[in-house]
Parts: C-alpha cells; structure tokens; sequence
C-alpha cells in the first residue's frame, strides 16, 4: 500500500487536525515507513503457531475490600502543597469556577 498526501490529508480531517506542508510531508514518510513493516510482518510465515490473545497469561487477584486505619490525619494531610480542612486542595482543572 502507498501512502499518499490525500491519505494523509484525509486521516488529519478525520483526527481534527490541521497540517501544515512540512508536517504533511512529514507524515506522509512516517506513516509509509508504518505500513511498509506491517506488510513486513505480513511475510512472516505464520503455518502452525497458535495464535494468541496475549502474549503474557495474565491474572486477575481479587483482595477482600478491608477497611484499615490510616496515618494520622493531620501527618497526611500535613505533606500536601495546600489544603483546605481535612481535604486535598488542588488547582480546578474543568470548567470556570
């Protein structure tokens, strides 16, 4: 498969992002070095391994939810930058206050 501008000029419309030519450029290279070793990895002959999910077995461990005593409050809340009360003061990250 080769990567064009128009492809890329198309997949940039449908991220939302504005390119300028350099970047287009750019873009066009990196993306064709991408395609060009996933038709690599294509070629690999693959007869007789089974296939996998994951690669590493994963495994969930389930806790009993226990309720356990914290340090001291105040020693807690005492390493914070800022606080207000027994709460964490932090800067507003959403929205106008």
């Amino acid at each position: 498969m080769q990567v064009t501008r128009d492809t890329v000029k198309e997949i940039a419309d449908y991220a939302m992002l504005t390119l300028n030519e350099q970047e287009l450029e750019h873009m066009v290279r990196d993306m064709q070095e991408i395609v060009s070793f996933v038709e690599k990895l294509n070629e690999v002959p693959t007869d007789g391994v089974e296939p996998m999910i994951h690669p590493v077995k994963l495994m969930i461990v389930m806790h009993d939810d226990t309720v356990q005593r914290t340090e001291d409050l105040d020693a807690v809340l005492g390493q914070a930058p800022d606080r207000s009360g027994s709460y964490f003061q932090v800067p507003q990250v959403l929205g106008e206050s």
